[in-house]
């Protein structure tokens, strides 16, 4: 780990660079997008008022905040919608914290540096590579209750700031201890469909800058922090994940060029049904009206997650990005789910909407051993009110490495992200600039984020 750590940015290949600007991108988009949330909102002007600093820019702020402040509500809007990406084998969020963590240390520490969109990326590469390994290590091995971001995205993040810092590599993995130490993050907020599931990665962002911080004071974290008789394998795997097979993939295989981009705003575990539904409303356009009833069998973690019969309950849009029965209902009565599918007064406004949800019924199967949970098959299984029948399975996940999202819906994915919140112009400079970064530095990135104008709902 500590070579890869020094990995030299000119060794990065080509491809992967490229990979990740596109993550860049990406995640830009939904942290632009993160800003039509009024709890979000709240929280930048949180972080506004406290004052400290002027180190880093929160998007939508012309104002400078300290580096933790800014990575912390940045990962706020970042994950908020649930349109950011996924690492489906570590089944971890990274981009939601690892570019909040480091656009907020590189700036910190002088953005106006030639190099610093070439260290940044080269940052990236190898935080997404961290935590993508310890996750694909821990998480098949440990209890589905831990936020696998938790640990994963706070490891792998700790590691890249530390490098955009200048941190040696003795430092890093102090801090990286430290980052491990603290990362615990219970799953428990989604179960209970509230909104504190949305604000996971802020505080992971603010676990990661706490343990920077103590390892720039000199405080010794843990260096066993994974293979420890108290390290997160004994503690999260019971002892059982195999960590030096992973890590022997550094420099290998770059976790970058392998995360899901989501084509849609909710919960990756829906995204399967939604696909087929929309095959089954491209057949036929009023299918939604022809419905009896429809089963769709789902291995059993993405049951617990999402399978539960819908109900808006007191937390409607969390309620309905993580439920199989209304994303599968909005996508056979009006098309692909938008962000508007998901806002709190939309989702109980239509009654057919509602009434279909309510004919969904989802049932789990065992995930055979070694299968991986997003692209393991979920079938489709329809009764029409005339007592026809319509089946359909599908191992495929759109947006997948495997599926990857054509440049074109990428980048419709972007405009859906920011319309409204910046100008078109701006939006062209946005893209411009991250396709540059390698040449123009981060500046040119942070003073586009900057011109986010908040649009009052």
């Amino acid at each position: 780990m500590a070579s890869h750590f020094a990995l030299p940015a000119a060794m990065i290949p080509a491809d992967v660079r490229d990979a990740g600007r596109a993550a860049l991108l990406d995640t830009l988009g939904c942290m632009v997008a993160g800003v039509r949330s009024s709890e979000c909102r709240a929280i930048i002007q949180r972080h506004l008022d406290r004052g400290g600093k002027p180190e880093s820019t929160i998007v939508s702020a012309a104002t400078r905040v300290p580096a933790a402040g800014a990575a912390t509500a940045n990962a706020a809007l970042a994950h908020w919608f649930e349109w950011d990406d996924l690492h489906d084998e570590a089944v971890v969020h990274p981009s939601a914290v690892i570019w909040p963590v480091l656009l907020a240390a590189a700036e910190a520490s002088g953005a106006d540096r030639p190099d610093s969109g070439t260290e940044v990326l080269a940052a990236a590469v190898i935080a997404y590579d961290i935590a993508s390994r310890v996750g694909s290590a821990i998480t098949p091995k440990s209890h589905t209750g831990w936020y696998a971001t938790g640990y994963s995205s706070a490891i792998g993040a700790t590691a890249g700031a530390a490098r955009v810092l200048g941190m040696s590599p003795t430092t890093a993995l102090s801090a990286m201890g430290l980052a491990a130490t603290a990362a615990g993050f219970s799953r428990q907020p989604l179960l209970d469909r509230v909104n504190g599931k949305n604000a996971l990665c802020a505080q992971v962002a603010s676990t990661v800058f706490t343990a920077l911080e103590l390892a720039q004071a000199g405080v010794l974290g843990a260096h066993n922090f994974l293979a420890g008789e108290y390290g997160l394998n004994e503690l999260l795997a019971h002892g059982s994940a195999d960590i030096h097979s992973e890590f022997a993939k550094l420099g290998h295989r770059f976790a970058i060029s392998e995360v899901s981009v989501k084509p849609y705003p909710c919960c990756r575990a829906t995204h399967q049904a939604i696909d087929l539904a929309l095959q089954l409303r491209a057949t036929d356009p009023d299918v939604a009206q022809k419905i009896a009833h429809m089963h769709i069998r789902v291995p059993r973690p993405i049951f617990e997650m999402v399978g539960a019969p819908f109900e808006p309950g007191e937390n409607p849009r969390v309620s309905a990005q993580f439920s199989i029965p209304y994303t599968t209902a909005v996508a056979l009565t009006r098309g692909r789910p938008t962000l508007s599918d998901f806002d709190a007064a939309n989702v109980s406004a239509d009654p057919n909407v509602l009434a279909l949800a309510r004919k969904i019924h989802v049932e789990p199967f065992a995930l055979p051993p070694g299968e991986r949970l997003y692209d393991a098959p979920t079938e489709l299984s329809c009764e029409t009110k005339a007592g026809g029948m319509v089946h359909s399975n599908t191992d495929v996940v759109i947006g997948s490495p495997q599926y990857p999202l054509s440049v074109q819906d990428r980048e419709q994915k972007f405009l859906d992200c920011t319309r409204d919140l910046l100008p078109s112009h701006t939006v062209n400079k946005l893209i411009a600039a991250v396709n540059a970064i390698e040449h123009d530095g981060l500046e040119p990135i942070l003073t586009s984020l900057r011109g986010v104008r908040i649009a009052e709902r």
